[in-house]
């Protein structure tokens, strides 16, 4: 609970997601399935670029992310509301990142 606060807070602030340490996304990895649709919306970006960097880092909210943006799973039907607030462009970087993860799939997930 503490952790979806200190959402709210960076959002409030006006904070980019460009300017999150990855310190903090590691911290907050574990919460990532947890956060509400503007959480998700602000942090996916910066989750998603770690997931690229950090690739074998063990992590397992790097499954996550993609789980959440690959349609064919389980876990999209969750994120509907989630994905809804995200425009055409997010969408398509979303679609390449899933593809990404496809393509070299025996290195991520």
């Amino acid at each position: 609970m503490e952790e979806a606060r200190k959402i709210s807070q960076e959002i409030e602030r006006g904070k980019k997601w460009q300017d999150v340490p990855k310190e903090l996304i590691e911290k907050l990895g574990d919460s990532f399935g947890f956060l509400d649709p503007k959480g998700f919306r602000y942090y996916l970006p910066a989750f998603m670029i770690y997931s690229l960097q950090n690739y074998s880092s063990g992590y397992v909210f790097i499954d996550s992310v993609y789980f959440a943006l690959a349609n064919q799973t389980r876990y999209y039907q969750k994120y509907q509301k989630h994905l809804a607030l995200l425009n055409q462009e997010h969408l398509e970087v979303a679609q390449e990142y899933v593809s990404f993860i496809k393509t070299y799939s025996h290195s991520f997930i």
